[in-house]
């Protein structure tokens, strides 16, 4: 059903009750519907409605004291995940969309599948990948200075993906794995938006064929107009009359047009922002998987290297020193044995003799060597019409142009950060003082729908685009 916006509605700050004048809510809005003042740009859940010209909200209204103001109150909601929906007439769509994002986002969770990886061996070549593994099996292979995740398809290897840029670890641990089952639920995420622009897309090809109709409907509106002032010759008194309505239907006419204006807009801006959120998504699972994955030698900043990095170490260490196991399988290991535990993605070495199963915790005759640190969390999503300065791990989407966007303040080596912008060519992102691509430079994103990723590096460096 429509929005219902009949009436107008008093608000007062600090209060969570609402008053109305000509209006018949207990008959047309629900407890859980959305309200929200025309400009204001927040939508608040309508707690309970308590007559027709009164209804309490889930919380105190924040903005700015208002009497006798335009309103609209959301009924139209996805199921099972209750999403605002956009009907056509409705207003205030920019809020609406902006909370169905909101709501979107908050079910993001940035990593890749547990299962994928941790099942998944890593193998020096392609050859003993594919001899150790089994059809449908992943396997990863070392290939010079990439780490390239491959399928067992009937004895031919598939290239899945491959990670050559990645953020830093500093030893191995179960951590792998957490950081594999982060990964995996970020790359679900990230189809999910891409499924949500496309979504996004046929709305914005709805919208468009109802602005189409818009349009025939005013060109009707103008031919009755015409015939109503030609069919005015037959008397004075029903000219005047059919003047009158040709008037009226000419004014109809006009807004239907920029009704149907305004609908493109809105729907042009709503697929860009979905396009742009699964683009981020996409980045931050890639972004994850390296945390566990990065090939032997390959460093992630000065001085850190990835979990497998190290196991691969391990497995290099003289026997003088380590008699080194390869990947753990049930046996009898002597004193000075060392291997990897594939399961729990950990290096253990024994003291005594032993047919113990290692495991994270530790068993009584294995001692843990080494363990990686968990990736870091999802990103914090947000929006702006207006100039800001980002925190660390945000990801801004930028709304409005002539916008300056600052970088945050004395950053540390990994911060991440993310600025995307709409249909505008003038965004600018101000350095803070630090280098931008070993610039002392501000930058400009001068292309349309564009999304810039940034990782900080050191003073010299400073920011570098991803």
């Amino acid at each position: 059903m429509a929005q219902y916006k009949t009436g107008t509605a008093s608000v007062t700050k600090g209060s969570a009750t609402v008053t109305g004048s000509g209006t018949l809510w207990s008959a047309n809005v629900s407890a859980g519907d959305s309200f929200t003042v025309a400009g204001d740009g927040v939508m608040y859940d309508v707690a309970s409605v308590d007559s027709d010209t009164q209804v309490t909200l889930s919380v105190n209204y924040a903005g700015v004291t208002a009497a006798g103001a335009v309103y609209t109150i959301a009924r139209d909601f996805t199921s099972p995940d209750d999403f605002p929906e956009l009907t056509t007439g409705d207003i205030e769509t920019p809020t609406i969309i902006t909370r169905a994002l909101r709501k979107i986002q908050s079910k993001f969770n940035t990593s890749v599948d547990q299962g994928a990886l941790s099942n998944a061996e890593i193998f020096l070549s392609v050859a003993a990948g594919l001899s150790g593994t089994s059809s449908g099996d992943l396997f990863f292979a070392v290939d010079g200075s990439e780490y390239v995740l491959y399928s067992n398809d009937a004895g031919s290897a598939v290239e899945e993906a491959r990670f050559a840029n990645f953020v830093s670890v500093k030893a191995l641990s179960d951590a792998a794995a957490v950081s594999a089952s982060n990964a995996s639920t970020s790359e679900g995420n990230a189809a999910t938006s891409e499924t949500n622009a496309g979504n996004s897309a046929t709305a914005s090809q709805s919208s468009a064929d109802d602005a189409q109709s818009s349009e025939d409907d005013a060109e009707a509106s103008a031919s009755a107009a015409s015939n109503s002032e030609t069919n005015a010759g037959d008397s004075e008194t029903a000219a005047a009359v059919s003047e009158s309505n040709a008037g009226t239907s000419e004014t109809n006419a006009a807004t239907s047009e920029g009704n149907a204006s305004t609908s493109e807009t809105n729907a042009g801006n709503s697929a860009s922002t979905a396009t742009a959120q699964a683009v981020i998504s996409t980045d931050q699972a890639e972004l994850s998987e390296e945390w566990a994955d990065a090939a032997l030698g390959v460093e992630i900043e000065p001085g850190k290297y990835s979990a497998r990095h190290w196991a691969e170490q391990l497995g290099a260490i003289p026997n003088t020193e380590y008699n080194w196991q390869g990947d753990w399988s049930a046996g009898t290991y002597n004193a000075g044995d060392a291997l990897f535990h594939t399961p729990s993605k950990s290096s253990y070495i024994t003291l005594v003799t032993t047919t113990d199963e290692p495991d994270i915790t530790g068993s009584s005759d294995w001692d843990l060597l080494a363990k990686a640190p968990e990736a870091p969390g999802a990103p914090v999503v947000t929006t702006s019409g207006v100039s800001k300065t980002l925190a660390t791990n945000e990801y801004c989407f930028v709304t409005a142009s002539t916008l300056t966007i600052t970088l945050p303040a004395s950053p540390s080596p990994g911060d991440v950060v993310a600025v995307g912008v709409q249909a505008f060519e003038d965004t600018v992102i101000a350095r803070n003082g630090e280098n931008i691509m070993s610039l002392a430079q501000d930058m400009t994103i001068d292309q349309e729908n564009k999304v810039v990723t940034l990782i900080y590096v050191n003073a010299t460096e400073g920011w570098r685009i991803l």
